[in-house]
């Protein structure tokens, strides 16, 4: 595996819904830098989601927790920006980590965009948040883990208890059983490509999205 990782972390939550596995695995033996690319507006909101992140990942190995600032839920009028700061990751990691371009959030689906346009595809690799950009089955590798570890990373989130993210961990395990993994907890990873992604991505967060998991699996 590369020697300087970059994560790319639409908002505070997704570094443990979409790589707390691949952190607790790789942390002790690589470098992993974590950047948070949006913020909350509000000074006390996002001093709380940020603290909710520390604690959450406490057990985890990182070198580094950088922030960009963009403002949640507004990326999309900071592209210019974005794309700035894109391109000097460049030179900098060696494998550099974002959600997939078929993500439906409105963050994520900006950063996954400006990624693919500015990052070597050979340095890109695409992981899962709270949309299932790809089947499991379908990952180019998977990290295995037990899935009480990142319920108990997810309960520091309370900010968001409003969503269910729970619903992450259970999905996974559905998925694992599916697939036959013995884990309890699996979190995928595809390395980028020009290959068309699925249009029509599962949201965990909805119990809409989640009437097609039949033919997901």
């Amino acid at each position: 595996m590369s020697s300087k990782i970059c994560l790319l972390i639409p908002h505070p939550d997704d570094e443990v819904v979409g790589c707390f596995h691949f952190i607790e695995r790789l942390g002790p033996t690589t470098t992993i830098d974590l950047i948070y690319v949006t913020k909350e507006l509000s000074t006390e909101m996002a001093t709380k989601r940020f603290r909710e992140s520390s604690k959450a990942t406490e057990a985890l190995v990182i070198n580094n927790y950088l922030q960009w600032d963009f403002p949640d839920g507004n990326l999309i009028n900071h592209r210019v920006s974005l794309i700035q700061r894109m391109t000097e990751l460049q030179d900098k990691y060696d494998l550099i980590l974002c959600p997939a371009p078929n993500d439906k959030t409105a963050d994520h689906a900006v950063l996954a965009q400006v990624a693919y346009n500015q990052i070597s595809l050979s340095k890109l690799l695409w992981y899962r948040s709270t949309w299932l950009t790809f089947p499991l089955r379908n990952a180019d590798f998977v990290v295995e883990g037990k899935a009480s570890k990142k319920r108990a990373a997810l309960r520091h989130y309370k900010t968001q208890s409003k969503l269910a993210l729970q619903n992450v961990v259970s999905l996974s395990t559905l998925e694992a059983r599916f697939c036959g993994f013995h884990a309890d907890s699996v979190e995928g990873f595809r390395y980028a490509s020009s290959e068309l992604m699925k249009d029509d991505p599962l949201n965990v967060l909805s119990l809409k999205s989640l009437i097609r998991l039949r033919d997901w699996l």
